[in-house]
């Protein structure tokens, strides 16, 4: 299954999208490296996206002293189409179909991504999104799991 996970987004191919729904997914994660990550980290600074030196609960229950604040960013188009652009290469060569991300602070950085995903390869990449559901997993609605 060709699936890596971001902090607010999932990028599959179509047949790994298929076989995910209605199952419990892993959370995969994947790492930016080098030069990118440090444009991603400048862009976030330049916004005032990373809060440090303070005690905060992450949704995973774990605390920390640092927080990436992805609301931040958002407002800034210029910028966050250039981080989504950064992500999108990551991926280039790996036969993305589709990037998912939760309805809650990652459409808007998924569909960047999805866009530039779409550009840089050169055929449509669909960007969608989960929600919420009653037991705080993540499930595809609105007929996304029909894709």
């Amino acid at each position: 299954m060709k699936m890596a996970e971001t902090p607010s987004s999932v990028f599959l191919d179509q047949s790994s999208l298929q076989k995910i729904v209605g199952k419990k997914r892993r959370r995969y994660e994947i790492i930016l490296i080098g030069i990118e990550m440090n444009k991603i980290l400048k862009i976030l600074g330049k916004v005032s996206a990373i809060l440090v030196d303070d005690h905060f609960v992450y949704t995973s229950g774990q605390h920390g002293s640092v927080y990436v604040n992805k609301d931040a960013l958002y407002p800034h188009t210029r910028e966050t189409s250039l981080v989504g652009k950064m992500i999108a290469r990551q991926f280039v060569e790996m036969g993305v179909e589709v990037v998912v991300a939760p309805a809650l602070g990652g459409i808007i950085l998924s569909q960047w991504t999805a866009n530039h995903l779409s550009k840089l390869t050169g055929r449509e990449v669909l960007g969608i999104y989960t929600e919420k559901t009653v037991d705080k997993g993540q499930d595809f609605t609105r007929g996304y799991d029909k894709l």
